[in-house]
C-alpha cells in the first residue's frame, strides 16, 4: 500500500523523496513499456494528449502494483492537463480501482485549495517540517538538473561509446535514499567529477540545437524515443528549454510573489505572437527566436498530436524559421509513433545541419 505519482524523468527522485519524508509509503511509477501505453490507450478518451494516455497506463501499473494513491498536479490555461488529474480519477475508478487522489493545483490559482491538499497530503509532518522537506526536494532537483545540462555538454564530445546518461541515472537512483543536505552536495560533486573524467574530444566541431515544445515529451525520455541521447550519438549538442525546477521556480515562487519579475517571453515574440496561447506554446515561439540570435544550428519542436498550443506555435515557429534562416523540424507524436521514423527524421535533419554548417561534404541544401 502507497502513494504514487506519474513518471516525469529525473522528478521521481524529487517527488518520492518527499513523499517519503512526510511519512508516506511510495510506489515508484514503472518505466514506460509499450504495456504502459497500452493500457493507457485502451482506457483513455481516443483524442487525449500523449501524455494522458501514457500517465494513465502508469497509474494502473502502480495500482495494481499495490498503491492506493495518486498525487497529480493540476494546471490554468488553454493547456487540457490541468484536466488529467479529474479524468483520470473518473478513469480509474469505473474500472473498479479505489484509491485517494491528491491534486495540488498551482497555488497562486487557488491558494486555499492548495494548502487544503498539501495539509491532507503531509499528514502529522508540521508546517516547519513539510516546508523544509519541499526546500531539500528543490535542492535535488535543481542538482538533478544542472548535473542534466552537463550531460548534454558533455555526451556528444565523448570519445568512443557514450557514458554520460548511464551516469546520469546511476546518479538519480544514488540520490534517490539521501536525506542531508550536506550528503546530496558531495553526491552531485562526485557525479561531476566522473563525468569529467570521462575520454573527450573537446576540439570536436559539433552541432548545438535546441528542443522545444509540450513539457512532458520534452523532458520525459521513454515517451519522445530517448531523443537526446540519439542527438548525442550523431554529435549533436542538445539544449533542453524546460527543467522542472526553472518551472517551479517561474510559476509556482514567482506567481506567489507580486513583485517578482517575470520572464519577457512576450517582448521577445512580440513580432510574430503578442499573447499567451497556452501550456508551453509561448516559450516555443521565444526559444525560436532566440536560438538565432544565440547561433543555435537548428531548433527540434516535440509535442503531442492534438496539443492545441504547441500547433499554433507550430505555424509561427516555421514562419520564423523561413523570415531568420534557422532550420526547424516538428514531431508530433502520438501512440502510433515509431522509433524507426524518428530516427530516419533525425537523421536526415542532422545531415542538413551538418551539410549547412560545412560539417559534411555536399551541397547545402538549406539557407
Amino acid at each position: 500500500m502507497g502513494i504514487t505519482f506519474p513518471l516525469f524523468d529525473s522528478t521521481y527522485v524529487s517527488i518520492a523523496s518527499f513523499l517519503t519524508w512526510l511519512g508516506h509509503d511510495v510506489v515508484l511509477p514503472q518505466p514506460i513499456t509499450e504495456k504502459t501505453m497500452a493500457l493507457g490507450v485502451k482506457h483513455s478518451p481516443e483524442f487525449a494528449c500523449l501524455p494522458l494516455k501514457i500517465t494513465t497506463g502508469t497509474f494502473i501499473q502502480a495500482l495494481e502494483g499495490g498503491a492506493d494513491a495518486i498525487l497529480m498536479a493540476g494546471g490554468v490555461g488553454p493547456c487540457r492537463f490541468g484536466y488529467y488529474g479529474y479524468v483520470q480519477q473518473q478513469i480509474l475508478q469505473s474500472l473498479g480501482y479505489k484509491f485517494d487522489t491528491y491534486i495540488l493545483e498551482p497555488p497562486a490559482r487557488d491558494f486555499q485549495r492548495c494548502i487544503k491538499v498539501l495539509n491532507k497530503l503531509k499528514r502529522k509532518t508540521s508546517w516547519k517540517d513539510t516546508f523544509y522537506y519541499i526546500h531539500l526536494a528543490l535542492i535535488k532537483q535543481n542538482l538533478l538538473d544542472k548535473y542534466h545540462k552537463q550531460v548534454l555538454k558533455t555526451a556528444p564530445r565523448e570519445r568512443g561509446k557514450i557514458q554520460s546518461f548511464k551516469l546520469y541515472r546511476e546518479f538519480m537512483k544514488e540520490l534517490l535514499p539521501l536525506a542531508d543536505k550536506k550528503g546530496i552536495e558531495d553526491l552531485f560533486i562526485k557525479y561531476l567529477d566522473k563525468l569529467a573524467k570521462l575520454p573527450q574530444d573537446q576540439n570536436k566541431e559539433i552541432l548545438r540545437v535546441k528542443l522545444v515544445g509540450e513539457i512532458y515529451l520534452v523532458c520525459e525520455p521513454h515517451a519522445n524515443f530517448f531523443m537526446e541521447e540519439r542527438l548525442s550519438k550523431m554529435g549533436v549538442e542538445v539544449t533542453r528549454t524546460i527543467y522542472l525546477a526553472d518551472w517551479f521556480g517561474v510559476h509556482i515562487i514567482k506567481d506567489l510573489n507580486p513583485f517578482a519579475r517575470k520572464e519577457g517571453y512576450l517582448d521577445i515574440t512580440k513580432d510574430y505572437l503578442g499573447h499567451m496561447i497556452g501550456g508551453h506554446g509561448l516559450e516555443t515561439v521565444a526559444h525560436t527566436l532566440l536560438a538565432k540570435e544565440e547561433n543555435y544550428d537548428g531548433v527540434i519542436q516535440v509535442y503531442p498530436f492534438t496539443c492545441a498550443p504547441e500547433i499554433m506555435a507550430q505555424g509561427i515557429i516555421h514562419k520564423i524559421s523561413s523570415d531568420k534562416g534557422i532550420p526547424v523540424i516538428t514531431f508530433s507524436l502520438d501512440e502510433h509513433s515509431g522509433e524507426a521514423g524518428i530516427q530516419t527524421r533525425l537523421e536526415a535533419f542532422v545531415d542538413l545541419l551538418m551539410q549547412r554548417k560545412g560539417l559534411k561534404e555536399g551541397k547545402v541544401v538549406y539557407g
